[in-house]
């Protein structure tokens, strides 16, 4: 074969520079014939590139029929860390299937710093196979890759299904410094894309920092895009769509693995997702589940709606956080939560899902604690807010600034659950699917729960709510202060059932009381000092009231004088 050459392509390369990224790649020398000379300086990866190899060049030709693998893999052997590939248009046909000399699994194999540009409408396909492992593109090990454009193409159409999942379009297997920008992964047998840690060698280490970039995962068997091993990265923009056919069926899975292979929970942390349209799935638009080790996971800005079950799942995590979301018309709840700690669910849109808004649930009876549901706007779902643990095992919530409202069911409806404060809601307008049945806030088997600040209202339907505020009689400890329930319930603005309550605040059971406490178990006590404390006090007011213990009776203050209450 003829020595390649170098051709100038004028594109516009993709640019990371945004990532605040000092890895470096060897400086190429094209005098000595693209090859690197010894002692070359280095250049920054943020650098702008427009010196490729074509894979043209290498024997490629891109027909849909030919097996191009060797043909591709030598030119991506040949360039790594001399100039930049370019894959013109047109469907390279790959085996997905044998393992590349010096790899571990089968594949295509992109080498250490390596640049791969492909055209909009280039696609890498798998040869049709039979495997239950394969690889289309392959990043196994490896440093500094950027890949770019095109299409990497699954072989599900012709795939006998076996009930074993393993393979994948595009694979990013324990690698460092990964960008993958504006490809499409479709049609796989088993998943879109995949982030892993390095199984070859124990204790398989993450991938670290790899990001997809305005990606595209498209009918692929079970996800768009899955994150089982990353400490650093990000998929940010782009769509995970239409994943069907085996659990999970998600968008996007965030799931690292309980046992990576070496007795030990693969972990992702410090990852983001960002700015992608999940929608479409069979089951759920993005999932975070750590069966391993899952904190510092961020959901920002993402729009999911249209799946077969929820908008958002997050479980079994800490430190993360579910922010200024749009989640709307999923066949489930909006947003789904369990078994955390130390996350917040602020600012999001939650609207017309089938069951509720934003539900924190406990069905295996973990702990969860440390929360904070803040900013969200949540209307026309099924309940608005509902947080359900086990045996009071959801605990430190705080559900807050929130308006909630056109709602079917309950507005925000608290059940086993301990320190909750729920605080300054507009909650209005709920119960709609049936007359004078719900709440706009109600609890049960909750113990030390703050109802405070808070605006509700029945709104003007034919259907209302039966109650403003609904303290169940399973509730102990609550405190309802300072809320505005004026007309939000239809039987009641106020029904306290529970034995120990404390309410404050106008226009609660009675508009001529401003402080009520209902209790059948106990009294409300009064400071309790001698005759002599009594006459120290220094200038009471009327209406002041002690219990003097010296004469066993109650004092009250007239203005001038301390009365004592007796009996007549």
């Amino acid at each position: 074969m003829q020595q390649p050459h170098i051709v100038v392509l004028q594109v516009q390369p993709f640019y990371i520079a945004v990532f605040n990224m000092t890895t470096l790649i060897p400086k190429v020398d094209f005098k000595n014939g693209g090859a690197t000379p010894a002692g070359a300086i280095n250049r920054p990866i943020n650098e702008k590139l427009q010196d490729f190899v074509s894979v043209r060049d290498f024997g490629a030709t891109g027909d849909g029929v030919t097996n191009d693998t060797a043909a591709l893999q030598a030119c991506f052997n040949y360039a790594a860390g001399v100039a930049s590939v370019y894959i013109p248009a047109g469907t390279y046909m790959v085996d997905a299937v044998t393992i590349q000399t010096g790899q571990t699994r089968g594949g295509l194999a992109v080498p250490s710093n390596s640049h791969i540009i492909m055209d909009v409408s280039t696609v890498i396909k798998a040869i049709p196979n039979s495997s239950n492992s394969y690889n289309v593109l392959l990043i196994n090990n490896a440093t500094n890759v950027i890949v770019e454009n095109g299409t990497v193409q699954g072989d599900r159409a012709t795939h006998t299904d076996t009930g074993v999942y393993g393979a994948c379009c595009v694979a990013i297997w324990g690698s460092t410094n990964v960008f993958i920008n504006n490809v499409t992964a479709k049609d796989s047998y088993t998943d879109g894309f995949w982030i892993l840690y390095n199984d070859a060698v124990a204790p398989y280490a993450e991938s670290r920092n790899v990001h997809l970039i305005n990606c595209t995962a498209d009918n692929n068997y079970r996800n768009g895009a899955s994150v089982i091993g990353c400490i650093g990265g990000s998929i940010t923009g782009g769509r995970y769509i239409n994943s069907n056919g085996t659990a999970p069926q998600d968008g996007i899975d965030v799931e690292p693995n309980a046992n990576n292979g070496s007795g030990s929970p693969s972990t992702v942390s410090n990852f983001v997702v960002q700015s992608v349209h999940a929608y479409g799935n069979a089951k759920t638009g993005i999932e975070v589940y750590g069966a391993g080790t899952v904190e510092y996971v961020d959901l920002l800005e993402n729009f999911c709606y249209g799946n077969g079950a929820q908008g958002i799942v997050y479980r079994n995590a800490t430190n993360g956080s579910i922010d200024t979301n749009t989640v709307y018309s999923n066949t489930a709840n909006g947003i789904s939560a369990y078994s955390l700690t130390k996350t917040a669910i602020n600012n999001n849109i939650v609207s017309s899902n089938v069951q509720s808004g934003i539900i924190i649930q406990n069905p295996q009876n973990v702990t969860t604690q440390d929360l904070v549901i803040d900013g969200n706007v949540i209307t026309a779902n099924a309940t608005g807010v509902q947080i359900t643990g086990l045996t009071n095992s959801i605990a430190n919530v705080i559900v807050s600034n929130n308006d909630v409202f056109n709602n079917t069911g309950d507005g925000i409806n608290i059940n086993y659950a301990s320190n909750v404060r729920v605080d300054s809601n507009f909650v209005s307008t709920n119960g709609t699917a049936a007359d004078n049945t719900f709440s706009n806030i109600i609890t049960n088997n909750t113990t030390y729960t703050n109802i405070t600040n808070n605006t509700c209202r029945t709104g003007g339907g034919s259907n209302q709510v039966k109650y403003g505020i609904n303290i169940g009689a399973s509730t102990v400890g609550s405190y309802v202060l300072n809320n505005d329930v004026f007309s939000s319930g239809k039987t009641s603005n106020l029904n306290i059932a529970a034995a120990d309550t404390v309410v404050y605040g106008p226009a609660q059971t009675s508009t001529a009381a401003a402080f009520e406490v209902v209790s059948t178990t106990q009294g409300l006590r009064f400071p309790n000092m001698t005759t002599t404390q009594k006459n120290a006090i220094s200038s009471p007011v009327a209406g002041l009231t002690i219990f003097d213990i010296s004469l066993s009776k109650l004092c009250v203050y007239s203005g001038s004088a301390w009365q004592t209450v007796t009996s007549t």
